[in-house]
């Protein structure tokens, strides 16, 4: 069973890094293939165990919350704000949801049985944060955040409020330092962006 789960584990990461690191239609087809992959190898015995575990989310989405209100005083003493009607923060919700999916529903369960407790947190993070490169700067945002992420998700199985803190995070992220973290692109649209500004 571990190298099973070990094997779609491997297929997933990598499917997720050639859609990244790839361009046009065959980006699109792998963007396809790990999304099908992820719900068709889900396993909803070692996935969806204990999720509703709510009591502890509120000091989760608290800490969220007091870090988003210093990203964006941060941004504004910087004076690196975005424009509040540019950035369109429901277009980046599914896209936050969708990524701690993947990261909390998929990846965890299967480093949990492969690597106990702190494979969850230490690999989860290097993967969570290896899938932003080569954005340095989102990527170090990506680590901390990572790790708080599969630490809260280990210690108490909370999947829906680490998905919103991912999304008001990540756009208080975006709204504050969008032009200083390579406009929040990764892999080959990264490259792209600073090799044909």
């Amino acid at each position: 069973m571990k190298k099973v789960l070990a094997l779609e584990l491997v297929i997933l990461v990598s499917l997720v890094l050639g859609s990244i690191w790839t361009e046009g239609e065959i980006s699109e087809y792998l963007h396809i293939a790990w999304l099908l992959w992820s719900v068709l190898t889900v396993r909803p015995s070692i996935s969806f165990g204990n999720l509703q575990n709510f009591k502890s989310g509120w000091l989760m989405f608290g800490v969220a919350l007091a870090a988003c209100i210093a990203l964006l005083i941060a941004g504004a003493l910087c004076g690196t704000m975005r424009d509040w009607g540019r950035l369109n923060a429901f277009h980046y919700f599914p896209l936050a949801v969708l990524q701690q999916f993947i990261a909390l529903i998929y990846i965890a369960p299967r480093l949990e049985i492969l690597f106990g407790e702190r494979g969850v947190i230490v690999l989860g993070t290097v993967i969570f944060g290896a899938i932003h490169l080569p954005n340095i700067p989102l990527t170090l945002f990506t680590l901390a955040g990572g790790a708080w992420f599969f630490w809260v998700f280990t210690k108490y199985r909370n999947f829906y409020v680490n998905a919103f803190s991912h999304f008001i995070l990540g756009s208080s992220l975006s709204w504050a330092f969008a032009t200083k973290l390579g406009h929040m692109t990764i892999g080959k649209q990264y490259m792209a962006f600073y090799l044909n500004p």
